[in-house]
């Protein structure tokens, strides 16, 4: 019979790496269901990945916007005067 220094030591598994594991196995018709059940549970998380989603894709046209022009040689507005008129 083997001593206790001679078993092997089993790795731990979080239990979020077990149910990860069970729903890479499923099906995509399963993991989309599941995905939209986790999306009910956590509206809040999911108006937050909205939210940052829109404020990145606005900041893009932005910058892309700022390098356009000045790659063209025209001259940016001035932030204050583009201020006054709100």
């Amino acid at each position: 019979m083997p001593t206790l220094s001679q078993i092997p030591e089993i790795p731990t598994v979080s239990p979020l790496d077990a149910v990860w594991t069970i729903i890479q196995a499923q099906s995509k018709s399963v993991q989309k269901a599941l995905l939209a059940r986790l999306e009910s549970m956590y509206p809040s998380k999911t108006k937050e990945t909205a939210q940052q989603k829109y404020v990145r894709e606005t900041l893009t046209r932005a910058l892309t916007g700022t390098k356009k022009t000045l790659s063209d040689g025209e001259k940016m507005p001035s932030a204050y005067d583009l201020l006054n008129e709100l």
